[in-house]
């Protein structure tokens, strides 16, 4: 406790003095009514402490607070009239740091991640993308899968996926429209003779893309062959330079995730890459003016504008949206 005199005490307390503020002049530096008085007449000391003064706390608290630099106005009393006591300060203090946040795991940016890097930050840096989507009703499709399906199981063939089906459709429209079958060379567009489509493969470590080659001219039961045959040595490391080069077109299916539309970045040098999306029922108008219900499914075609101006790819994914709606163009 601070040592004051009764008298500087009541006058202290009636005028709103902080005791331990004032320099005493008594015995043993004991604060005196002269003292009390001479503190409020001081110039530059108001006659009402400002707001700090306003929390109650005990002498011992204040000292421990100025000690330590707690700001009273934080810490919460337990005396009476939520006066705050030195126990509370001293809590306060004692209160537990945050621990730290655990470290990140970091993982170098190498091998095939980097390369993939590297080459998407390329394109999309350079190269400009126009982007067209397209509703596919997938009714015929589905049926026409299940029917090469039966046939391939009682066969004994390949399960025919619908990549594989969509990736004979490209190959078929890609034969009508060869602009989008391309690849950009400094100034000059190489229109190619040979359609070979790629497929976006999903690995631990990245992204993959194996070619179908001359997939034009390949039967769906030879290109789902195939493509099952490319994704199983894929995914066991086994691609030989030969199965991922010459992609003149690229096909990525995320339909299966459940994506049901994205926008894919091209794979440079080609003109074009097509993003499939989930096939999904949705409301839609049939011939007769109907609300019916129909598989549909969206793709998204990327193109890079220096080759393909719009109403190019808007009529290659005219065509390939019907060959996929009416599957006998590309089958029979």
């Amino acid at each position: 406790p601070v040592a004051a005199t009764p008298v500087a005490q009541r006058l202290a307390a009636a005028h709103g003095v902080d005791l331990s503020t004032v320099v005493g002049t008594g015995p043993g530096g004991r604060i005196t009514k002269a003292d009390v008085e001479a503190a409020l007449a001081a110039p530059s000391r108001p006659a009402v402490e400002p707001s700090p003064e306003k929390v109650r706390a005990t002498p011992a608290a204040r000292r421990i607070a100025r000690e330590r630099g707690v700001d009273l106005s934080a810490v919460t009393g337990s005396g009476p009239q939520g006066r705050i006591q030195a126990a509370d300060v001293l809590a306060f203090t004692r209160a537990p740091e945050v621990a730290p946040a655990p470290a990140a795991e970091i993982i170098p940016l190498q091998g095939m991640r980097r390369t993939i890097a590297e080459r998407m930050t390329t394109s999309y840096r350079t190269t400009p993308h126009i982007t067209f989507t397209v509703r596919v009703d997938m009714s015929r499709f589905e049926e026409a899968r299940a029917r090469l399906n039966a046939r391939a199981e009682a066969a004994g063939e390949v399960h025919v996926s619908a990549t594989a089906l969509i990736v004979k459709a490209v190959a078929w429209a890609l034969r009508q429209h060869p602009w989008l079958n391309s690849t950009l060379h400094d100034e000059e567009i190489h229109l190619l003779p040979e359609i070979n489509v790629g497929v976006a493969v999903a690995l631990e470590e990245g992204l993959i893309v194996p070619v179908v080659h001359q997939a034009d001219r390949k039967s769906v039961a030879e290109i789902a062959a195939e493509m099952n045959d490319l994704v199983t040595r894929a995914r066991e490391g086994r691609l030989t330079p030969a199965d991922v080069a010459g992609g003149t077109f690229t096909v990525s299916n995320l339909g299966p995730f459940g994506i049901e539309q994205f926008t894919a970045i091209i794979n440079p040098p080609q003109a074009a890459i097509l993003a499939v999306g989930a096939t999904q029922l949705e409301p839609v108008v049939d011939e007769e003016g109907q609300v019916v219900v129909r598989p549909v499914m969206r793709m998204t075609l990327s193109a890079d504008h220096r080759v393909v101006d719009g109403a190019r790819a808007a009529r290659f994914l005219t065509d390939l949206r019907e060959a996929l709606e009416a599957p006998t163009l590309i089958l029979w």
